[in-house]
């Protein structure tokens, strides 16, 4: 009787212990799919601020090329962007892509 007894114990045991760790693995799970939910939401949100960042440099810059086309006709405009030109210039540099640097060859 006290074999039985031992591999009764021995099973109640290990069944009370598989079904502590399979708790515990889906308590973190749970904890790591909101965690990467919050995240998407976060690119998301990312995403659409660099969309509107995008689009509104766009737009400033068709409106400072229109003011140069604007300055070559009236001497007053010109004067103005003088005074604005170096900032101008930044931006422009800003606006332009950069080039990726090249990948590196993987280390053997």
């Amino acid at each position: 009787m006290s074999k039985n007894f031992s591999i009764t114990a021995v099973l109640v045991a290990l069944l009370l212990l598989v079904t502590a760790l399979f708790g515990a693995f889906a308590l973190t799970h749970a904890r790591v799919d909101a965690s990467v939910r919050a995240f998407y939401g976060y690119e998301r949100a990312l995403e659409t601020q660099i969309v509107m960042v995008t689009r509104n440099r766009a737009v400033f810059q068709a409106m400072v090329n229109d003011a140069r086309e604007y300055a070559k006709k009236s001497p007053a405009m010109a004067s103005l962007l003088q005074q604005y030109e170096v900032s101008l210039q930044q931006l422009e540099l800003q606006n332009k892509p950069s080039t990726p640097a090249a990948p590196s060859a993987p280390d053997r």
